[in-house]
């Protein structure tokens, strides 16, 4: 599950790094990765053959995106979630990890780009 999460972020990171304009505003570039976030896991549903390749056959995993994907609706709404199958479960859980990576390092990474946009491009 770790390297999942990390290939995530390193992504996320990675496509924050080429949009990121020197222009923008704190709130611009969030907003910029919130679309980046819908666009890549929620625009088209995910097949169930494209959740299993990311699962990989691995039950233990899928249970522990399973409870990951609770605890996160539970946060975002207040509420259980109640919807069941890798076909909701898998992407959802993409977009809770890229969520988590966005509130918790994507300002540190707007303040290092726009200290030196030139840095961080290697």
């Amino acid at each position: 599950m770790d390297t999942i999460k990390n290939n995530i972020r390193e992504e996320l990171k990675e496509e924050m790094t080429d949009l990121f304009d020197e222009n923008f505003t704190y709130d611009e570039f969030m907003e910029e990765c919130d679309e980046w976030i819908q666009h890549k896991y929620n625009t088209n549903p995910m097949t169930k053959d494209e959740c299993i390749a990311i699962v990989g056959n691995d039950l233990q995993l899928y249970l522990e995106m399973e409870e990951e994907v609770s605890a996160f609706w539970c946060e975002l709404t207040g509420d259980d979630y109640t919807e069941r199958g890798i076909e909701k479960i898998v992407p959802l859980w993409l977009i809770s990890v890229a969520e988590e990576w966005k509130n918790n390092e994507l300002e540190s990474l707007y303040n290092e780009l726009k200290q030196d946009p030139l840095t961080i491009q290697q």
